[in-house]
C-alpha cells in the first residue's frame, strides 16, 4: 500500500471516529451527569435503566416505541427503573405496595408534577395542575358539579346525544370511529358543563382548538411562531374567547339550569372560585372527553366486535330490563350486574390513561432502591392492569372476572384511591354505561380493519382511525 492511500485510510478513520468518540464520550458524560443527582446522603443505589442520549434522554424512544418502549423495561427490570423522559430523570414504577406509598403520602414524599408545556396549556387554575391545601379546596368546589344528584341531570342529556351521533352513524354507513367518538364525548361534555344552547360553528371551533392543544401537549416550552407550543397557546386563548361567549353571554337567558357551570357559579358569587379557575377547570373537563372519554369509546367498539359473546350478554340483559326502547334511568342500569362488568373490563383492559407523574420531594426508598429529591415518578396504571401477577390471564379480556365482586387493590383506571384520584369516575362510568347500552340496542357495527392496533401515548386510541361499518336496528342474540 502506498503513502497516499495509508494517508487516505487515516484520514476516513479520523473523519470516522473522532465524532463517534464524541458521541459515545458525550453519552457516558450524560450518564454520569444524570446519576450524580442522585442524593448522596443515602446509601441506596440508584434503580436500574437507562438514561438514553443526551437532553432528549429517552423521550423519542417513549414516543415513537409506545407502550412496547415500557413493556419490555418492564419485563427486564421489574417494578422498578430509572429513565429519563420529557427532559426529567424519572423513575417508572408499579406494584401495589409502591404505588400505595407513593399516592399515600402526596404532599409529604410527593407532589404533583406535569411538564411545564401541560401545565400552560392547560391552565394554572385547574385540579391537576395545582398543589397541597390549594387542590384540596378546588376539589371540594369541583365535586359539587359531581355528585350523584348532579350527574342523575345529565344523564338525560347524555342519552339524548349518544342517540343523536348513532343515528348519525348509521345514515352514514361507514364512518372513522376515532374521529366521530371525539365528537360525541366532546359534545356530550359540553353540554353538561355549559347547558345553554351553542351554535355548530362554536363547537366546532372548540373541538378544533383542544385538538391543536393535544397534539402539542408534550412540547419544548418556546413561545415562537412556527412551535408547536405557540400553537397551542394560541389555540387555547381561542378556546378560552369562545368559553367567554357562550358562558357569560348566554347563560344569562337560561332557566332552570342543571349544567356544571351553573353549579360552579354559585361558587364565584362567594368568592369560592374565580372565573379564571372556572375556565380553567372546563378545559380540563373538555380535555377529558377529547382524549379518555372517546378512548373508551373506540375500546368499546373494538372489544365488543371481538366479542360477540359479550353482546350477546349485554342484549339478554337488557331484555330481561325490559330496556330494548326507551330512556334508561340509572335505577335500571344500576339493577345490571354484567353492564357494570362490562364497564369494568374495558377500563381494566384499556385503562385510557397509562399513569401519573410526581415530583419527589423528599428523597424515601422503594423495594431497596432510592428515589431521589427532585427526580420525577412516574406510576404506571397499564403495568398494573396488564400484570399476571394481579390478573389471571391479564391479557385476555373477560368481564365475568368480575363476577365475585372481589376487590382488587392493582385495579386503578382513575388514578388510585390518593387524594387526586379522579373527580370525574362517577360522570365517566355513568357515560360508559349508556353509551354500552345505546350501541348495543341502537346499531350494529362491524371492523372495517380486523388488524387495527392501538397507541397508548399519550393515551390509548386505534392507530388506523378505527373504521366501522354501521346498520341500524339492535342485534339479535345468537343461538
Amino acid at each position: 500500500m502506498d503513502v497516499e492511500s495509508v494517508q487516505a485510510s487515516l484520514h476516513w478513520a479520523l473523519q470516522f471516529l473522532v465524532p463517534a468518540t464524541l458521541v459515545l464520550f458525550s453519552i457516558s458524560l450524560w450518564k454520569y451527569y444524570v446519576n450524580s443527582t442522585k442524593d448522596a446522603s443515602s446509601s441506596l443505589p440508584l434503580p436500574p435503566g437507562t438514561v438514553g442520549y443526551p437532553f432528549v434522554g429517552e423521550t423519542l424512544g417513549m414516543i415513537f416505541k409506545g407502550f412496547e418502549f415500557y413493556r419490555s423495561r418492564r419485563e427486564k427490570h421489574g417494578h422498578i427503573y430509572k429513565t429519563h423522559v420529557l427532559g426529567k430523570p424519572t423513575i417508572r414504577v408499579w406494584g401495589n405496595e409502591n404505588i400505595n406509598k407513593v399516592l399515600k403520602n402526596e404532599e409529604s414524599l410527593v407532589t404533583m408534577s406535569w411538564p411545564t408545556s401541560v401545565k400552560d396549556i392547560m391552565g394554572h387554575g385547574g385540579l391537576i395542575t395545582s398543589t397541597r391545601k390549594l387542590h384540596n379546596t378546588r376539589r371540594a368546589i369541583v365535586m359539587k358539579a359531581f355528585t350523584c344528584s348532579a350527574i342523575n341531570g345529565y344523564a338525560d342529556g347524555m342519552e339524548r346525544i349518544i342517540s343523536k351521533h348513532i343515528k348519525s352513524w348509521c345514515d352514514q354507513g361507514q364512518v372513522m370511529a376515532l374521529a366521530e367518538s371525539r365528537k360525541l364525548a366532546f359534545e356530550t361534555t359540553a353540554n353538561m358543563l355549559l347547558g345553554c344552547s351553542y351554535s355548530p360553528a362554536q363547537m366546532r371551533s372548540m373541538m378544533a382548538n383542544m385538538e391543536v392543544m393535544v397534539d402539542n401537549f408534550f412540547t419544548l416550552p418556546i413561545d415562537l411562531p412556527g412551535f408547536g407550543y405557540h400553537k397551542a397557546m394560541r389555540a387555547r386563548k381561542q378556546l378560552l374567547k369562545t368559553l367567554d361567549d357562550i358562558i357569560m353571554k348566554q347563560h344569562d337567558d337560561c332557566k332552570d339550569r342543571t349544567d356544571a357551570v351553573a353549579i360552579l357559579q354559585e361558587q364565584l358569587q362567594d368568592g369560592s372560585l374565580t372565573t379564571e379557575e372556572l375556565k380553567d377547570t372546563l378545559i380540563e373537563m373538555l380535555f377529558s372527553a377529547y382524549h379518555g372519554m372517546s378512548s373508551l369509546c373506540c375500546s368499546a367498539f373494538l372489544e365488543l366486535a371481538r366479542h360477540p359473546e359479550v353482546m350477546d350478554k349485554l342484549m339478554k340483559e337488557l331484555d330481561s330490563c325490559n330496556s330494548k326502547h326507551g330512556t334508561l334511568q340509572q335505577e335500571q342500569m344500576s339493577k345490571m350486574p354484567y353492564l357494570q362488568r362490562v364497564c369494568k373490563e374495558l377500563l381494566r383492559h384499556s385503562p385510557p390513561y397509562g399513569g401519573g407523574f410526581r415530583h419527589v420531594l423528599k428523597t424515601f426508598e422503594l423495594e431497596g432502591y432510592q428515589i431521589p429529591k427532585g427526580w420525577t415518578v412516574l406510576y404506571s396504571i397499564r403495568d398494573q392492569h396488564e400484570a399476571e401477577e394481579n390478573f389471571k390471564n391479564a391479557g385476555s379480556f373477560d368481564p365475568d372476572r368480575w363476577a365475585t365482586n372481589e376487590a382488587n387493590d392493582s385495579y386503578m383506571p382513575f388514578g388510585g384511591n390518593g387524594i387526586r384520584s379522579c373527580v370525574g369516575e362517577k360522570y365517566i362510568t355513568t357515560f360508559a354505561q349508556i353509551f354500552l347500552c345505546q350501541v348495543i340496542r341502537g346499531c350494529q357495527w362491524e371492523l372495517v380493519d380486523g388488524n387495527t392496533k392501538s397507541t397508548h401515548f399519550p393515551v390509548q386510541l386505534p392507530t388506523n382511525g378505527l373504521p366501522l361499518q354501521f346498520t341500524a336496528g339492535y342485534r339479535k342474540v345468537t343461538a
